[in-house]
């Protein structure tokens, strides 16, 4: 699901905010995975609402920055080692 596709180009409005919040509760999510591409100054500058809605909800949001055109952005190991944190996070809680 990719709520902020339908806004992408314009204000992420109320119903767009909802939307997230309400799907995050509909499914019963433990956490939530954030793929930033940072070529793409849309779909980034929404991680802080991402992360301020579902952190108001107690479901811990982890970011993983990627570039599409240069894998040199995060290794393997380092996306592998965030991931897994992350995982240990959610099992501690």
């Amino acid at each position: 699901m990719i709520p902020e596709a339908r806004t992408m180009y314009g204000p992420l409005g109320d119903e767009t905010r909802r939307e997230i919040t309400d799907r995050a509760r509909e499914y019963q999510i433990d956490g939530a995975i954030y793929y930033a591409f940072i070529g793409c100054r849309h779909t980034c500058a929404t991680i802080k609402m991402f992360k301020d809605l579902l952190n108001n909800m107690d479901v811990p949001v982890l970011t993983l920055d990627c570039d599409i055109a240069d894998p040199t952005v995060n290794s393997q190991s380092e996306v592998r080692q965030k991931m897994e944190q992350f995982f240990e996070l959610l099992e501690d809680r």
